[in-house]
């Protein structure tokens, strides 16, 4: 697998740059613009654009490597030095990997940059602000264990955008439709939920939750979005098997 990380490494490492640039860029802008509780509640809106992008981040440093080795015939000729399965295994293994490391280092780094490094520019005292997030106690009182742990579940769901895109892969040789059909996930889903007035459901608030009302955000929230898209790359799999794809 190490083989494998090797040939991805520097991709993940120019995403992760970009990423981490898009935040603190984006922080500097609100931070001039907008009135902010504390410098944890500036990192959670810098996000904003970095969270819109999400899937493109998770996917296309990570699988377009392997689109090319598909689309160009190159997982023929793989027989010859080792099973295709196992081949197909350490590559989704070594990209699921750096995917998740890439987004946690994205969010945890700018999370600590933010937090102790930039000053907010236009705070508003504590008895302005009402409303209340959740794990409000941890966010508070331990804001370091709690933008470690939000960074933490960022990777995960990174690794399910990763996932799906690595099985699309076999699906079709169209490049854009492998590129952003994470991105274009994303965006129908939350468009779905949104009509059905149950946004707190999508895997946009699942990576953001203090996108919506407060009082909205529970586990269960956070959890049926990637869960329904885990479903989805469940059939995906399933469809793959039929085929004989990784035999």
């Amino acid at each position: 697998m190490m083989n494998e990380i090797k040939q991805l490494r520097w991709m993940a490492m120019f995403s992760s740059f970009c990423g981490l640039a898009i935040i603190l860029i984006y922080s500097v802008i609100v931070n001039t613009n907008s009135m902010f509780e504390s410098n944890l509640q500036l990192w959670e809106v810098s996000q904003d654009f970095f969270n819109f992008l999400f899937p493109l981040f998770a996917t296309i440093p990570f699988c377009t490597l392997l689109f090319l080795e598909v689309k160009e015939g190159y997982l023929t000729f793989v027989h010859n030095r080792i099973k295709l399965k196992k081949y197909l295994k350490l590559k989704y293994q070594a990209g699921a990997l750096l995917c998740g490391v890439s987004i946690f280092l994205v969010s945890f780094i700018s999370f600590i940059i933010i937090l102790y490094l930039i000053d907010i520019r236009f705070p508003v005292s504590d008895a302005e602000v009402e409303m209340r997030y959740f794990f409000d106690g941890i966010r508070l009182n331990q804001p370091l264990i709690y933008g470690f742990f939000l960074s933490l579940w960022r990777g995960l769901l990174g690794i399910v955008y990763y996932t799906l895109t690595f099985n699309l892969v076999f699906f079709t040789s169209n490049i854009f439709i492998v590129s952003t059909g994470g991105f274009i996930y994303s965006l129908i889903e939350n468009f779905i939920f949104s009509i059905l007035g149950i946004p707190q459901y999508s895997m946009t608030s699942s990576l953001i939750p203090t996108r919506v009302n407060p009082e909205w955000t529970t586990i269960s929230s956070l959890l049926i979005g990637p869960l329904i898209l885990i479903f989805f790359i469940a059939v995906f799999m399933i469809l793959q098997k039929r085929r004989g794809v990784f035999n």
